[in-house]
C-alpha cells in the first residue's frame, strides 16, 4: 500500500509535472528554430519562402507556448514558497535538485531491472530424454556461475516445465515456479523421474501454455524448449505414430501470441529432426502477429523460435554456447531499450526563476529597444521571458 503524500509532496509533484511540461516545450521551441534558422540559410525560392513563413509561424506559437508554461511553473513556485515562508528561489533549487536526484534513481533502478533474466526450461520428460536430463542435472550451477562471470549484475530467476504424454496419468505436465533459488531448482531437476511416452509425439502445445503462463517479472523473459518429438496433430509432422492425429484441443497460435505479446524470447534445442515442421510451424503462426520481429531487434520476422542443434556427442557445449548467446544478447537489448537518459528541468527552472508577469512580443521588445536607443538609453526591461532576434530570454539574459 502507498504511503498518502503529505500536502507539500502534492504540491512538489504538481511542481515536477508543471517543470516537465515547460522542459518539453523548450524542446520543442529549440528545434523549431533550428529549422527556421536552416530555412533563412537557404537561397530564396517560393518553395523556400512558403515553408519558412510557416516555421516562422510554428516558432511564434511554441514561443506562446513557451511562455504559457514557464508562467504556470513560476505562479506554482510562489504559491509553494508563499506557503512554507520560503523564497521563490530557494523553491525552485529545491525543485532543481529534488528533480535530479529522482531521475539518478529512476536511471540506476532502469539498469538493474534491465539486466534481471527469468529463464524457463521447458523439457521433453519422456524416456527418450535421459541423457539431455542429466546433463541439465549435472550442470545447473555450472550454467549459473558462467552466466553470472560474464554478467555479475545480472538478476536471474529459474523455472521449469516439464512434459510428456496423456497416457502417462495425471500431472503429465508438471512446473516449478520463477524463484531465484538456485539450490531449488536443482532439488526439483533432481526428483523428475524421466520415462513414459506412449507414442512418437508429445504434449508440446499443453507445455508451451503452462509455460506461457508463470508469472514473469523480470526485463528479459527466455524460454528454452528442449524435445526429440513433435506434438500431437498432423499439421506439425512429416511421419509420426500419433494417436492423437487431431491434436489435444489446444491451438498453439494463440499461445505464441500471448508469448510475444509478453516479450518471451524463444530458444528450441534440437535433438533430431523430426521436430523441424513443428517448429516451422510454430514460426509461420508467430509471424502472423504485428509484434513478432521488434523483439530482439536483429531477429528475422519469420524467425521466432531460434533453433540450435544439440551435439550428440557436447550436449552439455552445445547447451552452454545457445544459454550464453541467448542471455548475452537479450541483456543488451534490454539496456538498449531502456530510457536510461536522466532528464532535466534545469531551463524551465531557470526561466522561471526571472520570469515576470508583463512579456513582450518580439515587435514590442524591438520597438522597446529602438525607443530607450533614440532617448539615450533609459530604464531597463523588466519583462521575462523575453523575445530577442527569435531568441527566448531570461531577465538575467540567459539564452534558449
Amino acid at each position: 500500500m502507498k504511503e498518502k503524500l503529505t500536502e507539500e509532496e502534492k504540491m512538489e509533484r504538481d511542481l515536477f509535472g508543471k517543470a516537465e511540461e515547460s522542459e518539453k516545450k523548450v524542446k520543442e521551441y529549440k528545434t523549431e528554430k533550428k529549422a527556421v534558422k536552416r530555412l533563412e540559410e537557404e537561397p530564396p525560392s517560393a518553395t523556400r519562402d512558403a515553408e519558412l513563413a510557416t516555421r516562422e509561424r510554428i516558432l511564434k506559437e511554441r514561443e506562446r507556448e513557451v511562455k504559457e508554461g514557464v508562467a504556470s511553473l513560476h505562479i506554482g513556485a510562489k504559491e509553494v514558497a508563499d506557503r512554507t515562508g520560503s523564497t521563490l528561489t530557494e523553491v525552485l533549487k529545491k525543485l532543481d535538485t529534488s528533480y535530479n536526484e529522482e531521475e539518478n534513481y529512476r536511471v540506476l533502478k532502469l539498469v538493474k531491472f534491465a539486466q534481471s533474466v527469468d529463464v524457463c526450461f521447458v523439457y521433453d520428460a519422456t524416456g527418450s530424454m535421459h541423457a539431455h536430463f542429466r546433463t541439465l542435472n549435472a550442470n545447473i550451477r555450472k550454467f549459473v556461475e558462467g552466466i553470472r562471470t560474464q554478467n555479475p549484475n545480472m538478476v536471474l530467476r529459474l523455472s521449469m516445465v516439464v512434459y510428456r504424454d496423456p497416457e502417462d496419468g495425471a500431472g503429465h505436465i508438471q512446473f516449478h515456479e520463477f524463484n531465484s533459488s538456485i539450490s531449488s531448482f536443482e532439488r526439483y531437476v533432481e526428483d523428475i523421474k524421466v520415462g513414459g511416452g506412449s507414442d512418437e509425439c508429445e504434449d508440446v502445445i499443453g507445455a508451451l501454455k503452462a509455460a506461457e503462463e508463470l508469472e514473469r517479472k523480470s526485463a528479459n523473459k527466455l524460454l528454452f524448449l528442449c524435445g526429440d518429438a513433435p506434438c500431437h496433430g498432423t499439421r506439425y509432422y512429416q511421419n509420426a505414430f500419433d494417436m492423437h492425429p487431431q491434436g489435444l484441443g489446444i491451438q498453439s497460435l494463440p499461445i505464441l501470441h500471448n508469448m510475444i505479446d509478453k516479450r518471451i524470447q524463444v530458444v528450441f534445442w534440437k535433438v533430431n529432426e523430426s521436430t523441424n515442421k513443428m517448429i516451422q510451424v510454430f514460426n509461420e503462426e508467430a509471424s502472423r502477429h504485428p509484434g513478432q520481429g521488434l523483439l530482439p531487434v536483429e531477429k528475422d520476422r519469420d524467425e521466432y523460435i531460434s533453433t540450435y542443434a544439440l551435439s550428440k556427442t557436447n550436449i552439455l557445449e552445445s547447451m552452454t554456447k545457445s544459454l550464453y548467446e541467448s542471455i548475452s544478447s537479450s541483456l543488451s537489448h534490454s539496456m538498449s531499450r531502456s530510457s536510461l537518459k536522466t532528464k532535466s528541468i534545469s531551463e524551465s527552472v531557470k526561466l522561471a526563476r526571472s520570469y515576470k508577469s508583463t512579456l513582450p512580443t518580439h515587435a514590442e521588445e524591438s520597438s522597446s529597444k529602438s525607443r530607450r536607443s533614440a532617448s539615450g538609453g533609459g530604464g531597463k526591461s523588466t519583462a521575462s521571458p523575453g523575445s530577442v532576434d527569435g531568441t527566448l530570454v531570461s531577465s538575467g539574459g540567459e539564452r534558449i
